[in-house]
């Protein structure tokens, strides 16, 4: 017997050394950037039919075994892509066979026809990446139109912009943590040129080496200088213009440089919103009946740019550094009326002109250091700092005029809100073996939120300031946390899984004895945990599982009044506590060269969840913010895309399903189901003229206390390239599907009261856009693989809405 064990073990451990372990990373052949489900097969050199496969994962990397020995093959295909195979000799022990480049397949999309092979949209267990660069509809839109596209990503009438059902999610460029994009998305994305953006990334379920905030996920923006590789000396850039007859306008200059081991980069961009905007309000109250109506007038300039560089020691050291500056601002000038009613009598009535200026001015930084270790590319550390200040100012003065049965002053208010934040981490990656890896990392954020606004009243030809509606106060919050995250494939399986504890202190001063100053601390343990199965080379299913938190920011704690409509106040609520959300999802994506079916089954639930709310006394509506919700959200979120030939494209996602709220503080709760969808088709015409039509729309949004209607849009856009694509020009035209103006009807009620409105947006529009690009596409500033990533607060500045507000992508509940 005990012979028998010895050769059954010997037997083993010769088996274990026969394992060949056979890994590599597919890259873009132009850019660098890793390339994402490419197809690996491993092959015998004589024989076409694959001993065993797999798909690289969202960094391009593949990891194969095999028992077999002798003269071997990998085989690469992705969609749109030439084959690419590597031969090597296999005989036990670990194989690496680098970064292998693949190239589009040039034969195959000949005739300016490679947006209608390649798929846009890729998904996996955590994220689903949208590829930006191959729609030919980026050319003349801008980033907030593309979103319209995104699956999982809804964009309402008003422009406002959820992720995964929440408006609570922060946006990310290259890896990096923008609070300026963070705060200000849909206004800044409205002027964004898309042709600055390579790939959008909705990350959906994020591992513990992200923050434990953001309950909607992340918007990462892959811009198109981004890559992950060394290239020849030179200047690649671009420039692009465009207008439409609405009055807006934007323009941007990206600009990359690398000479030996430095490189450097420059993004700059531009523009202003112009929009004119119809409201009626009717509100009843107790006995009461209220009616406003207003025109506004917005004008919406905005400026930013980042200015970023990087310097390779030698192969084992990389320095990287980014420095941002954004300036954005609202001119809106508002004429209206309001009119009472007392049973059918008028009670009252007056005049209101308001002129508003906003602005806001920021700047961010960051430093990385990244060390590589000499027996282990793969072993990394990564130190990184970063700041960011947010200054913002609003001015808003409202003239009350014509009063008839009231006696009302008009009434300005002057804000001046910061937050400043630095934050310092270190992150530790090691390979465990050849398939399974180890992630660590500390963090700790100062964030440091302070407000001084004024309220004043009309007092004859003078300004009288009011204590009542001002507020003077500093909001301090100090996060530590520490993180450790598994990564390991075996075979056709994948498993992450990570813990991440979070602890916070924070403190609240009020400087005008408003309230009582306080002190509050809390412990946060998250953890999160994600498998995948390769079911065939072109087929896979995914389930993920983790909570996420959501600290309210600024706008939500500021107590503040807001008194500008005096029938309508609003204010926040400094006793916020931060929320918990638990989601699972269920993944399935299928592909090859004709369809693509990426699908997303999801549930998620919040007991504690940050909403607004609206309740009346005597006869006036007040608007404010209470962790007051339980809520729950399942559905699913489908994409589809097929190549119906070589020259034509068709595609379309659908996110849809049950969402239901409730509040005991306020007895009430309200349910309904949610649809969003979006059909798109492209054509490439003689003389390799696209043709691009879109649809996108939705049913109506829900929340607790009421609900919003849907919108439908069309977009037409006609494009042709010259001189081997580096001049495009763009026309294209957007408007309602009904050609009249969007309305938006919006429904509340509560306790004591029912409020309508209804927006009128004058929606139809033409755009014509220019780009002209230039330079070596090769050259790129290197970035480090990981970075600072501050995903962790819901109502930043000028944040409008709650983390747990409907929007039709709640329907997905994924």
């Amino acid at each position: 017997m005990k012979k028998l064990a010895v050769v059954f073990l010997a037997l083993i451990e010769f088996s274990a050394l026969a394992q060949t372990n056979i890994k590599g990373k597919v890259v873009d052949a132009e850019s660098g950037v890793g390339e994402v489900a490419a197809v690996v097969q491993l092959l015998e050199q004589t024989a076409d039919t694959p001993i065993t496969y797999t798909i690289t994962d969202s960094l391009g990397v593949f990891n194969l075994r095999t028992g077999k020995s002798g003269s071997l093959k990998v085989r690469i295909e992705n969609m749109g892509r030439k084959s690419v195979e590597r031969d090597f000799m296999a005989s036990g022990g670990t194989i690496d066979l680098g970064e292998i480049p693949i190239e589009d397949d040039i034969q195959a999309l000949k005739g300016a026809t490679t947006t209608a092979l390649k798929t846009l949209v890729k998904v996996d267990v955590d994220k689903t990446t949208y590829d930006v660069e191959g729609d030919v509809d980026a050319k003349a839109n801008t980033v907030l139109e593309m979103l319209r596209k995104v699956p999982m990503v809804t964009v309402d009438g008003q422009d406002n912009i959820s992720v995964n059902g929440s408006s609570s999610f922060k946006v990310y460029v290259d890896g990096k943590p923008n609070q300026m994009m963070s705060s200000n998305a849909s206004q800044i994305f409205k002027v964004m040129p898309a042709s600055a953006v390579k790939s959008i990334e909705v990350i959906t379920n994020p591992g513990a080496k992200y923050d434990a905030e953001g309950t909607g996920g992340v918007l990462n923006l892959v811009m198109a200088s981004a890559a992950d590789k060394a290239a020849a000396d030179g200047i690649y850039g671009s420039v692009s213009a465009s207008a439409d007859t609405r009055g807006g306008f934007n323009g941007g200059l990206f600009l990359n440089a690398q000479k030996g081991k430095w490189g450097f980069g420059a993004n700059l961009n531009g523009g202003r919103d112009v929009n004119k905007v119809s409201v009626c309000n009717e509100q009843i109250s107790d006995e009461m009946y209220y009616l406003s109506e207003s025109e506004v007038d917005n004008k919406t300039p905005m400026f930013f740019g980042e200015l970023n560089a990087s310097y390779e020691l030698d192969t084992l050291n990389l320095f990287t550094a980014s420095i941002g500056m954004h300036s954005f601002g609202n001119n809106n000038l508002s004429i209206g009326g309001t009119e009472a009613y007392l049973s059918d009598a008028l009670a009252y009535s007056y005049s209101s002109d308001t002129d508003g200026k906003w602005r806001y001015r920021g700047i961010d930084a960051s430093f990385d250091y990244q060390h590589s270790f000499p027996d282990s590319k793969e072993k990394m550390l990564t130190l990184s700092y970063r700041y960011s200040g947010e200054p913002s100012s609003n001015l808003s003065t409202t003239e009350i005029s014509d009063l008839v049965g009231i006696t009302m002053p008009s009434r300005k208010m002057d804000n001046h809100d910061n937050t400043q934040e630095h934050t310092f981490q270190a992150d530790y990656t090691t390979p465990l073996s050849d398939n399974q890896e180890l992630s660590t990392g500390l963090k700790y954020i100062f964030r440091h939120n302070s407000a001084d606004d004024d309220y004043y009243l009309a007092s004859g030809s003078d300004w009288e300031f009011n204590s009542d509606g001002s507020s003077d106060y500093d909001h301090y919050n100090h996060i530590g946390a520490a993180y450790a995250e598994y990564t390991g494939t075996f075979g056709k399986f994948g498993l992450t899984t990570g813990l991440r504890y979070e602890h916070t202190w924070q403190n609240m001063n009020f400087h005008d004895g408003s309230s009582d100053n306080f002190d509050v601390q809390y412990g946060n343990l998250v953890p999160n945990i994600s498998l995948q199965w390769n079911l065939a080379a072109t087929k896979n299913i995914g389930l993920a599982y983790n909570m996420r938190i959501q600290r309210p920011g600024i706008s939500y704690l500021n107590p503040f009044v807001d008194q500008r409509v005096p029938t309508n106040i609003s204010y926040g609520n400094p006793d916020l506590e931060a929320e918990n959300r638990h989601r699972i999802n269920l993944s399935f994506n299928s592909f090859n060269q004709k369809l693509v079916l990426s699908a997303k089954l999801g549930a998620n639930y919040c007991g504690n969840g940050i909403s607004n709310y609206s309740f009346t006394k005597d006869g006036i509506m007040y608007n404010t913010y209470g962790n007051i919700i339980k809520n729950y959200n399942i559905g699913t979120s489908i994409f589809i895309n097929w190549n119906l030939s070589k020259k034509t494209r068709l595609y379309g996602s659908l996110d849809t399903g049950y969402g239901h709220w409730k509040s005991e503080e306020l007895s009430q709760e309200n349910g309904g189901w949610l649809s969003n969808y979006m059909l798109g088709a492209q054509h490439t015409l003689p003389k390799d003229f696209r043709l691009s039509a879109n649809i996108f729309g939705g049913g109506r949004n829900y929340n607790l206390q009421g609900y919003s209607d849907g919108i439908n849009i069309a977009v037409l856009a006609l494009s042709k390239s010259f001189f081997d694509d580096k001049l495009s020009l763009t026309l294209r035209g957007i408007s309602n599907l009904n050609c009249g103006k969007m309305k938006i009807l919006n429904h509340s009620e509560g306790d004591g009261f029912s409020y309508d409105s209804a927006i009128e947006i004058p929606l139809r529009k033409l755009a014509f856009e220019i780009q002209y690009k230039f330079g070596n596409k090769n050259v790129s500033v290197k970035k480090a693989k990981r970075t600072i990533e501050n995903d962790d607060v819901v109502g930043g500045q000028n944040s409008g809405s709650s983390s747990s507000t409907s929007s039709v992508s709640q329907a997905s509940g994924v």
